[in-house]
């Protein structure tokens, strides 16, 4: 079959015209690229004449390897039958005939086609820099520019002295930020690293001239920026409310509605005009009154009043329901408006900014040259800069000009400012039917890289304008070849809705272009839509959609396509507790690995064992195993004078710790590490700190807590890459820690499941894909320094619009901030719509869109939610529950039910025993011991307090029986947040290392043992007593730890009651189980007995005993 867009996929290979295709996805853009390439390489002088460029190493590698095996194939292989395939077989063989009679012999030299991504041609132009001047410099790209900004800000600070010139800019801007050093470090880094987007804007606008004539002028300009553009929506919003035809009238009501008689109130020029009308015609939600009266000035008793009030309901009720939309819009933009001018102090700020933003620019120069390495910005910077400009380009560029005869360029839509300058420079003299062409491919529903400075208004501006003196010719592609008929279709329906109906350049609204197809199949089952009242629910069901379908299609490709990485806390443990292997594609970083943050930890010990924050992190570890009730028992230790003076404070209090505590492993365990320590820094013995570390990750058992030694090698090899020249320390330590940040985990598994995040997928194509949790929010922007904006208006200018960050004292934002701050908020809710169009076009044949909603079939939204997007087209959403067939019962042999968890982050910690630790005496006298036997016993108790859940398998039972321990002791303090025990919970899980992969088991384990006893016995965790209470007594010789889990007061009645976690095993009654429990534990709650008897001072007999079971649920009084 021949596609639709057939003639415009011709006319694209004519190598004498220049052409802006749109080609949406799935179009085969790249066989049109391919296609055209071959073409102009069979009728080139040299196959340098061509130069493409691509944006990823992935598009620049397939598209070289597609036109070296076409010319392969044209010259080894028959001709094939597909007509697509047959056309590129005939380019390719009259391209090997040019390549002939040439003697290019490009078969065997195919670093001949250029053919690279748009950042390696920015490098070479760059380091044809050095050559040309003398300011220029070899350098390496920094994997870590962050700190290269740091060093420039610490650098600038360090210079900026009372006589310095930027001295008041700097004391102004800390004032603004109420003196902030670490906030105004990091706007500033953040401005750095975006230099690119402003360092232009502030040049051209003059704010850096301290010249109080030049500085009028600037703000001048900076103001009439707002002034056009409220004058613009002052126009269309007059036009669409027929203000001219009814302004007498509208000016009398306006003028009787105000008590003051403001003269300003018929000025249409004056934003208090428009905020008064404004306030008059409609309701705080931007649409009409449907009445007036005395809240508008218009009381209902006053004849003169009452008239006006039914002219005003005439007018309101004139206008068609079609241009509703457009003044409810322009309404709210208008309102903004309060005012049209910067304030001094706005101004002051803003000037104060821009200059040290300029200095700054320099400094970071400086820190270039003195380390030999740049940014990725610098290297496009620095590429403009040896292209030189229109009224003086370079030697190179004039090079260049003479050279390239014919340029591609692929996904032109993600091109940022900069690189679109280049473009400009790069075809500055090109002239229509020079035998010079321009070749554009993109596709502007797919422009989703606003945070990469990529303005899709600029493939809309080439496609009306060209590209200075060069019109180019558009063409449309249409048919979809990757999708089958069904998706194909239902993109059609629905896109058109949720994409605006026309092109809005200034905020980037792109309206929808249908496609075609070829495929004929409809397929009914192919997109599912499905709301769960948890994440759980959520993400079991998608378990089961993938196993499914890869049981009918076991060499499909699915993948799992998220907004943000943190959405995939939840579901990424679930899949893999079901059994469903996945392929992460950049998640997760080496620096959020827990076995990497332990091996940063020892390595930093090991540098300089005298930071505490990397003691406490290291302790608290599952390595050691320390509860923060030790680690604050600790940091309280007070020292004498001879150990306070020394520096390493942290060390010394834990040497005097473990000089008293050495009963339990994870003392002995410390006391080794803290030994080794000793040996190998304080007194000067230092080997490699590879090999130091080797050495103490086998001798704390590294490997039975994390089990993954292919991250262990990768670690060591960055390692390797940071270290001194001797090899005995980390070089930068800073940069290190950036560097594993930065660096993501290799997914180890082998699998047709991917999981990434949709911007990670554009390109990509997948048999199945699943969007889940729609109803999440994307990453909040930043708030930077400044804001700037530039937009185009009816005169066919473009306006600049800068203002700066608020006062830190200022409760509201400043009006002409939040004016951009609306123009950005709508450019982003127009990429939300394209990032949709991406992810869903990745779907070759099925769909699967799920959310949670707790609200049932009722969906709520939030802004900038998928979800919000997806609301309105009234899809046939299907509710699923635990009691639902459509989620799979999870039998007794597999994983107990999960339970929802709650995921919000946590942000301080707070100690789980609330309750004060008696200080029992250190005395053999305390307790009297029941027979000999128990000697051996006590030794023991704090295993037979956590003992093994019998039921289950895993090596893990231990830790999560402690873990359920913890937990039940946190709720009595905790009952009115009960709902958000699992918070708390995961730091529990964490503590006693228990592995990710059996958290949804303990996570079940917890919900229903909190649900019996709410249900039950829910007067066991209300708040009348102590929990984890802690008693230490010496027994024979040996000081011993008791922990009683629950002790009730009630008017001076005492009860101890003891968690079991254990349940009967299999054919064991009830009876049975009970009576085991009690034979075992009976001994421990009587010494338990004795002990808070000693304690109280009160008889041991009155002191009640009992076994709670939460899980059976049972409780049982001895």
């Amino acid at each position: 079959m021949i596609p639709n867009d057939a003639a415009a996929r011709n006319e694209a290979l004519n190598p004498k015209k220049s052409f802006i295709v749109q080609a949406p996805a799935g179009s085969g853009k790249t066989e049109t690229l391919t296609q055209r390439y071959l073409n102009l390489l069979a009728h080139a002088e040299a196959p340098e004449e061509i130069i493409a460029l691509t944006f990823t190493n992935k598009a620049a590698n397939e598209m070289q390897q597609r036109i070296y095996q076409s010319l392969l194939a044209a010259q080894n292989n028959p001709e094939p039958d597909e007509p697509h395939k047959k056309l590129t077989f005939k380019l390719a063989q009259q391209a090997l005939l040019q390549d002939k009679h040439k003697e290019w012999q490009l078969l065997m030299s195919p670093k001949r086609l250029r053919i690279m991504t748009i950042d390696a041609f920015c490098q070479s132009l760059s380091k044809q820099l050095v050559f040309e001047t003398d300011e220029a410099f070899n350098a390496d790209i920094s994997d870590s520019p962050e700190l290269l900004y740091e060093q420039a800000i610490d650098d600038f600070i360090n210079d900026t002295h009372q006589q310095s010139p930027f001295y008041q800019d700097l004391h102004d801007l800390l004032a603004h930020l109420d003196n902030d050093i670490t906030r105004v470090k990091n706007l500033l880094s953040s401005m750095l690293a975006r230099r690119e987007q402003w360092l232009g804007i502030l040049l051209s606008s003059e704010l850096i001239n301290t010249d109080t004539t030049h500085s009028k002028k600037s703000k001048a300009i900076i103001e009439s920026g707002f002034q056009a553009l409220f004058a613009e929506l002052q126009r269309r919003l007059n036009t669409l409310l027929n203000i001219d035809q009814n302004q007498l009238t509208l000016n009398e009501i306006l003028a009787f509605c105000d008590n003051e008689h403001n003269e300003t109130l018929i000025d249409q020029d004056n934003p208090i005009f428009w905020q008064q009308l404004i306030k008059l015609l409609f309701t705080n939600d931007n649409t009409f009154r449907k009445t007036f009266n005395a809240k508008q000035g218009l009381p209902a008793k006053d004849a003169k009043a009452k008239g006006y009030a039914q002219w005003l309901i005439s007018y309101t009720q004139s206008f068609s329901d079609n241009s509703l939309l457009d003044i409810t819009s322009l309404v709210a933009e208008i309102r903004l408006y309060e005012r049209l001018l910067l304030d001094d102090q706005e101004w002051q700020i803003l000037s104060a900014i821009a200059r040290i933003a300029l200095r700054l620019v320099s400094y970071l120069k400086l820190v270039f040259k003195a380390r030999a390495l740049i940014d990725f910005n610098e290297v496009s910077l620095q590429a403009l800069s040896a292209l030189g400009n229109s009224e003086a380009p370079t030697d190179l560029m004039l090079y260049l000009d003479h050279q390239i005869k014919h340029l591609l360029i692929d996904e032109f839509q993600d091109t940022s400012i900069l690189q679109f300058k280049l473009l400009q420079m790069l075809t500055l003299e090109w002239q229509p039917n020079d035998g010079k062409t321009l070749f554009i491919v993109g596709d502007p529903m797919q422009s989703i890289y606003r945070f990469r400075q990529a303005e899709v208004n600029q493939f809309l501006d080439v496609k009306t304008h060209g590209i200075n003196q060069l019109a180019l010719e558009f063409l449309q592609l249409d048919c979809n070849f990757r999708s089958h008929k069904s998706i194909v279709d239902w993109v059609n329906s629905h896109f058109c809705s949720i994409f605006p109906i026309e092109d809005d350049r200034n905020y980037g609204g792109i309206s929808y272009a249908p496609a075609t197809t070829l495929s004929q199949a409809l397929n009914q089952e192919a997109i599912d839509y499905r709301l769960f009242s948890d994440l759980t629910q959520e993400a079991l069901f998608i378990a089961d959609s993938i196993k499914a379908h890869l049981n009918k299609h076991p060499d499909h490709q699915v993948a799992i396509l998220v907004r943000t990485r943190s959405h995939l806390k939840h579901l990424v443990p679930v899949l893999k507790a079901q059994g469903v292997a996945v392929v992460e594609n950049e998640i997760e970083t080496f620096y959020h690995q827990p076995m990497v943050m332990d091996l940063l930890c020892l390595c930093a010990l090991l540098n300089n064992p005298e930071q505490s924050i990397y003691w406490v992190s290291l302790l608290q570890s599952p390595l050691f195993g320390f509860s923060l009730n030790e680690l604050q028992m600790i940091e309280q230790i007070e020292l004498n004078e001879q150990q306070a003076e020394k520096s390493h404070s942290f060390y010394a209090k834990l040497a005097v710790y473990l000089q008293m505590q050495q009963s339990q492993p994870h003392h002995q365990k410390a006391f080794y590490f803290l030994s080794w320590i000793k040996d190998n820094f304080f007194n000067g013995v230092r080997s490699t700190l590879i090999a130091r570390l080797k050495i103490i990750w086998q001798a704390l058992d590294g490997f039975s807590i994390h089990h993954d030694h292919a991250l262990f090698a990768s670690f060591m090899t960055l390692l390797q890459n940071h270290l001194t020249d001797d090899k005995t320390a980390i070089a930068q330590f800073d940069r290190f820690v950036a560097r594993l940040k930065r660096k993501f985990v290799s997914s180890p598994s082998q699998s047709n499941v991917l999981i990434m995040t949709v911007h990670k997928s554009k390109g990509l194509e997948f048999d199945f894909v699943i969007l889940p949790q729609l109803d999440k929010r994307g990453k909040a922007d930043d708030t930077p320094l400044f804001l700037h904006d530039t937009v185009r208006l009816s005169d066919g200018k473009d306006h600049l619009l800068l203002s700066p960050i608020k006062h830190s004292w200022d409760k509201e934002t400043p009006p002409l901030f939040k004016v951009i701050q609306s123009m950005q908020k709508k450019r982003a809710e127009y990429e939300l719509q394209r990032l949709l169009y991406v992810a869903v076009t990745r779907a070759k044949s099925t769909l699967l869109f799920t959310a949670v909603n707790e609200n049932g079939n009722d969906i709520k939204t939030v802004n900038n939610s998928f979800l919000a997007l997806l609301a309105p087209l009234n899809l046939p959403w299907v509710m699923c529950d635990s009691a639902n067939n459509d989620i799979s019962a999870v039998s007794a042999e597999q994983e107990p039910k999960k339970p929802k968890p709650y995921y919000k982050v946590i942000k301080q910690v707070q100690n789980y025993s609330t309750t004060a630790v008696p200080n029992f005496e250190l005395d053999q006298t305390a307790v009297e011991i029941d027979n000999a036997d128990n000697a051996d016993k006590t030794d023991k108790e704090n295993d037979l307090n956590h003992p093994d859940l019998n039921e289950l398998v895993i090596n893990s039972d231990r830790q999560i029986g402690s873990a359920l321990h913890q937990l039940f002791n946190y709720l009595s303090s905790a009952k009115d947040n009960i709902n958000h025990w699992q918070n708390y919970f995961t730091l529990c899980l964490h503590q006693h290392a228990i592995a990710k992969v059996h958290y949804a088991q303990a996570y079940a384990l917890a919900k229903e043992a909190i649900t019996n006893t709410l249900a039950q016995f829910p007067w066991i965790i209300d708040d009348h007593g102590m929990h984890e209470q802690v008693m230490l007594h010496l027994n024979f010789g040996k000081t011993q730890k008791h922990i009683a889990d629950r002790i009730i007061i009630n008017n001076d009645q005492y009860h101890i009651i003891d968690y079991k976690f254990a349940t009967p095993v299999s054919n064991e009654s009830l009876e049975e189980f009970v009576s085991t429990q009690t034979a075992t534990y009976r001994a421990q709650l009587i010494n338990y007995q004795k002990l808070i008897a000693r304690y109280f001072k009160i008889n041991p007999s009155t002191i009640k005993l009992s076994l709670y079971f939460p899980l059976v649920p049972y409780f049982q009084a001895l």
